[in-house]
């Protein structure tokens, strides 16, 4: 019997730590999915006989054989072929769509394009550059979002994120984040269940908080140092350590849902005319 591998490619991932900086640089943002953008990518016909999948509604019935044509979910090297074809296609077309193209290299993630502009002019070209862009390509967008209604009132209701049709209070989720177009802030959403303290519940809440930017750093800190805690008790994974111990975790996950009340403003008032100073900081802390 032969076997196959598959080879997952390198890694074209824009960092998301740079998009979501860049999202939060302009007044004016917009954001689009790339719609079913797997299925927009068809294989070379010799490669798809590696694509085969045996189906029978009972028992009773032949299995048959059926070949998948486009890229399909589940692969490893999926990603990678659908992200190399993006990223040719906005390569190719940079002399005629010289916008669409440098966003979608500097500020897309998977199938998912964020991004923020000086101004309502250039968002509207932006938006006009990628439909064209991806249309050369066989591709289509959805899921608009914008806080500019200039640039929404140009979209067809089917196209644009439900949230955006009522234009009220709601929010979405941009790469992780809930984001209110009405107010133009951030927010965080946290449900947390109560769960007894033990080193793998503790090391499980902490890792679901999504905080790519860091903003919630003085609690994840605190989190991550009670697992160093535990560790350094030679707490087993299930066992329970000291009341004490349980006491500051009862605390601690009563207090993390105080989180889903904090927002803060999307944009840190950059313009494209403003000076930027970057600063650093750095802690020796022995505890940390």
């Amino acid at each position: 019997m032969t076997y196959f591998t598959q080879e997952s490619g390198p890694k074209l991932y824009n960092d998301l730590i740079n998009i979501l900086l860049s999202y939060r640089l302009f007044p004016y943002v917009i954001s689009t999915d790339i719609k079913r953008m797997y299925l927009r990518i068809l294989l070379k016909e010799n490669q798809r006989k590696y694509q085969k999948v045996l189906c029978r509604f009972s028992p009773q019935e032949e299995l048959k054989t059926y070949t998948l044509n486009t890229v399909t979910f589940g692969l490893s090297c999926s990603p990678y072929l659908a992200l190399r074809c993006v990223k040719e296609l906005a390569t190719t077309e940079s002399e005629k769509y010289p916008l669409a193209s440098e966003r979608v290299l500097s500020d897309s993630y998977m199938d998912d394009i964020c991004s923020s502009v000086s101004s309502e002019s250039v968002a509207i070209e932006l938006q006009a550059q990628l439909v064209a862009m991806f249309k050369t390509g066989g591709f289509e967008l959805s899921k608009w979002a914008s806080n500019s209604s200039a640039l929404l009132s140009r979209i067809p209701d089917e196209d644009k994120l439900e949230s955006c049709l009522s234009w009220d209070d709601s929010s979405f989720k941009v790469l992780g984040l809930s984001w209110h177009p009405v107010t133009d802030t951030f927010a965080y959403e946290v449900n947390v269940k109560s769960t007894e303290c033990t080193k793998r519940n503790v090391l499980k809440l902490t890792a679901s908080i999504f905080d790519v930017l860091g903003l919630l750093a003085p609690v994840t800190l605190y989190a991550n140092l009670l697992i160093k805690h535990l560790w350094q008790q030679n707490i087993g994974w299930d066992e329970k350590p000291p009341e004490h111990i349980q006491n500051v975790w009862r605390v601690f996950q009563q207090e993390l849902t105080l989180l889903s009340s904090l927002s803060f403003r999307r944009h840190i008032d950059v313009f494209s005319d403003s000076a930027v100073t970057l600063v650093g900081f750095g802690d020796a802390s022995e505890k940390a």
